[in-house]
């Protein structure tokens, strides 16, 4: 068995990268394991901060995007067509003729959408900063815009990256613009009027500024012009904000028709200029006062029924197969890079915030035990070394990929990362968490010590929610648990808390859970305050085995549980209440108690 464990694999020779990089991972495919499965010779190969992007014929180029300039040798292609092709490729790219001057820098990759007519690149052109983990190495970033790049023609990529090139550039920040883009900056300076840092930083934040008079003036218009319009095609600014905007919810025909028809002023205009030919003809008095009700009540019908009317009459249907396939394209798209972009999904490059403290230290225990266990049967070259000082940010498993070392459960992105992780590329792949995270530091009153200066204790409060990416879905959508014990939108909340007492850091954790509750019950959404109802197709063992099955996999990650129940104990919500108490009564489970608290009575009144 020592022999088993101590065999060394050969490595294929690679050229020695510079010391202050961390080289994309190059492992000779001489284990016969796919590149997904090949841990690279370089611990912690986390994945790149600013990537590259080059559109060229042979196919879409990415690499590594550092400061200073430096390339390191290896280079990603992915060739163009609905087929994915993700290849590494030796060189930086730079023999190949390839302009990189005039590439395209983004935050990361969030992964490739196959659809039925096209794929797509998703990439983080956006980001915020969240705060740090104790540490300013330990930075926690979130997603604030995603562009999506057409892989299936060079012609399309390249004019969603060249928007992004200029609204790059005129962001004026040094890491996304490429070394040398002399090219560039003349095709921005023309092209896009120069903003200043204030401008810049107003047009991604929207503020409010008060007034300073305290009190506000209400000023009547003068009723001497009419709301009457001429008709001129629309702002070419209004839509294409950004690069992505082409996906914006606001620009499908059928939004554009109900606009149209069931707005109040351009009924009014629209009636206005079909009554006369001349365009100067002004609407009368009574159109102007004419609403919509009575417009509705005109037609005799239902405004269920005309708004039917509306959309089989204005909506653009499709007619062949590729057509209702490029719609639904569109319609998933423009859906995927709005879920990424609406400012709940967050990543980390150097360490892994999928897992709370806890787990990570219980991992560590384990491995630890692991090694002492194989230290007997003599299969490790050294003894397992034992340190007194517990380090509260340590990362198990730290030479594994990040990839390899998050909880799949808040993995989002992992399908999109599939392309990327059978090539081996781990540098690339940015696990991606949905959730909510904050970072604040306040100080607390302490007593005065003789060995503490000042009057008052820093405390670092972070909050870390992690949503399952299982059974996860709108409200009354989703509910009660699937086959595989899943429960709905559940969410993994972590407070931590540092502060420094007579001189010791101390740090503390503390991690709660919520979900739906384990059983099968749905609560349809077409009514104003629908009721909770068991589900009739369910038998009592079916929601006995859910339940046992959802706490068997609870129970080993967070320990005993305290179950609060936050459901009404009368009215609607009071027979899946009852049920699931007299399920957990039933189940007899020796580390979870059972607690009723009814929300809205507790606190009605705002008590």
């Amino acid at each position: 068995m020592k022999r088993l464990f101590s065999k060394k694999f050969s490595l294929s020779p690679e050229p020695q990268p510079p010391k202050h990089l961390t080289p994309p991972p190059q492992v000779g495919h001489t284990t016969g394991l796919q590149p997904s499965y090949l841990v690279p010779p370089v611990p912690h190969p986390r994945p790149y901060d600013h990537i590259a992007l080059l559109a060229t014929a042979d196919g879409l180029l990415l690499r590594p995007h550092i400061l200073d300039g430096t390339h390191l040798g290896h280079h990603v292609r992915i060739s163009w067509g609905k087929g994915i092709k993700v290849e590494e490729l030796e060189g930086d790219g730079e023999s190949q003729g390839a302009a990189w001057d005039v590439s395209v820098i983004v935050y990361g990759i969030i992964g490739i959408l196959e659809l039925f007519t096209a794929s797509y690149l998703l990439v983080i052109s956006q980001k915020s900063e969240v705060g740090h983990l104790f540490e300013p190495s330990r930075p926690i970033h979130g997603v604030k815009g995603v562009t999506a790049i057409p892989l299936n023609s060079e012609d399309r990529a390249r004019t969603i990256m060249d928007a992004l090139a200029s609204r790059n550039a005129a962001v004026a920040r040094f890491s996304l613009v490429a070394a040398s883009s002399n090219a560039l900056e003349q095709q921005v300076s023309a092209d896009v009027d120069p903003k200043s840092p204030e401008d810049s930083e107003d047009a991604s934040s929207s503020r409010v500024k008060f007034a300073e008079e305290e009190q506000v003036k209400v000023m009547t218009p003068l009723n001497t012009q009419d709301f009457n319009l001429p008709d001129g095609p629309p702002s070419p600014s209004s839509g294409a904000s950004t690069p992505s905007s082409e996906y914006s919810v606001y620009s499908t025909p059928i939004a554009k028709t109900l606009a149209d028809r069931l707005s109040f002023w351009n009924r009014i205009s629209k009636r206005a200029t079909n009554s006369s030919s001349s365009r100067q003809a002004a609407p009368t008095s009574e159109e102007e006062r004419q609403s919509l009700d009575e417009i509705i009540d005109e037609a005799g019908k239902e405004p269920t029924e005309i708004l039917n009317e509306i959309l089989e009459t204005e909506a653009l249907t499709p007619t062949t197969i590729e057509e209702k396939h490029s719609e639904l394209d569109r319609k998933i798209l423009r859906e995927v890079v709005r879920e990424y972009g609406k400012g709940q999904m967050y990543f980390a490059y150097n360490f892994d915030i999928t897992r709370s403290l806890q787990n990570k230290q219980d991992q560590i225990t384990h491995h630890h035990k692991r090694n002492i266990l194989l230290a007997h049967l003599n299969a490790l070259d050294q003894p397992p070394t034992t340190e007194d000082k517990i380090d509260v940010l340590a990362e198990p498993s730290p030479t594994l990929p990040l990839w390899r070392r998050v909880d799949r459960q808040f993995w989002w992105n992992e399908w999109l990362s599939k392309s990327f992780i059978d090539a081996g590329l781990h540098s690339y792949v940015l696990p991606i968490v949905q959730g909510f995270f904050q970072v604040a530091s306040f100080p607390v009153p302490r007593e005065p010590e003789a060995s503490e200066s000042g009057n008052a204790a820093l405390v670092d409060y972070i909050i870390m929610s992690r949503r399952s990416r299982d059974r996860a879905g709108l409200r009354y959508q989703r509910r009660g648990v699937d086959d595989d014990a899943h429960v709905a939108n559940f969410v993994e909340t972590e407070t931590i808390m540092r502060v420094e007492r007579e001189g010791v850091s101390n740090v503390f954790s503390y991690v709660q859970i919520r979900g739906s509750i384990p059983l099968f019950w749905t609560q349809s959404g077409y009514a104003l305050k629908p009721a909770p109802t068991l589900s009739p197709e369910r038998t009592h063992d079916q929601n006995m085995g859910a339940l046992n099955r959802h706490f068997k996999r609870t129970l080993p990650i967070y320990g005993p549980h305290t179950i609060v129940n936050l459901a009404e104990h009368h009215g609607k919500e009071s027979a899946v209440t009852h049920a699931y108490r007299d399920y957990v009564r039933e189940a007899k489970l020796p580390d979870v108690q059972y607690h009723e608290y009814d929300f809205h009575a507790e606190t009605k009144g705002m008590k």
